[in-house]
């Protein structure tokens, strides 16, 4: 493995010279587009130097030099299809592009809209590279990403699902329920790091064989595969009280 520190949002990746791109540009032969800046908090005109941007500097990568275009699979979010008029998560289309026009609207405030905002911009210009150059890109649309499987107490600090149980452990307090009441709470949709790499990898490896147009723009839904019947957050709850904390029910989570 050979690390180089660049940054997607600037000319050539960032990359300390002309020589360095080039090189890299003649030497890789298919990209996997993970960079970005994970805030769902932050508007859409703040996420879009380095997310949209970012998309677009490495899409011109990938068509450089033109003797070498590299396909190009890129890492998305579920936050895409739970905007207007999105399909949800569970979809069984397969074609990028499928669902959007060239228009999304922004209303404000909404959980994570800015960032679902700027991968959907660039799914939108995947879709638009695919039709004009015939370059095979892949999206990924992720739900929530956990702990690799065999490195139990690994935690991103900054993430989440990490600050929730931190907040249920330091408050000592958690809601009632995830549910509005009337039933039980729904599977946490999230999966393992080792699940998601190892999906999108052996989907990226093997799509080597996929050419033409409409197959080389492809969606994946990369979301947890036990539906209903996985771990739902008040299991999760349960098992920070059965570890020795002390828990209080408040109100149910709607209120």
């Amino acid at each position: 493995i050979v690390v180089l520190a660049g940054d997607v949002s600037q000319p050539r990746l960032g990359l300390s010279t002309k020589e360095a791109y080039a090189s890299l540009a003649e030497t890789v032969d298919l990209v996997l587009h993970a960079g970005a800046l994970v805030n769902h908090n932050l508007s859409y005109r703040e996420l879009f130097g380095p997310n949209v941007l970012g998309t677009t500097n490495i899409m011109q990568f990938c068509l450089t030099p033109p003797s070498k275009p590299k396909p190009l699979h890129y890492i998305s979010t579920v936050a895409v299809a739970m905007g207007e008029g999105g399909p949800g998560p569970h979809v069984s289309e397969t074609h990028l592009g499928s669902f959007w026009g060239k228009e999304r609207t922004i209303e404000g405030g909404a959980y994570a809209e800015g960032y679902g905002a700027s991968k959907w911009a660039s799914e939108v210009l995947l879709q638009d590279l695919n039709k004009q150059t015939g370059l095979p890109v892949v999206a990924y649309r992720c739900s929530m990403i956990l702990p690799h499987t065999s490195l139990p107490g690994q935690i991103n600090v900054s993430d989440v699902f990490t600050r929730l149980l931190a907040g249920v452990i330091y408050t000592g307090v958690a809601p009632q329920s995830f549910t509005d009441g009337k039933g039980q709470a729904p599977a946490y949709d999230g999966s393992p790091v080792d699940f998601v790499a190892g999906g999108i990898v052996a989907i990226a490896l093997e799509g080597g064989r996929e050419r033409g147009r409409e197959g080389g723009c492809r969606l994946f839904h990369v979301v947890n595969p036990h539906g209903g019947e996985g771990a739902s957050l008040d299991d999760i709850v349960g098992w920070v009280k059965s570890a020795g904390y002390a828990v209080e029910g408040a109100a149910p989570y709607q209120a």
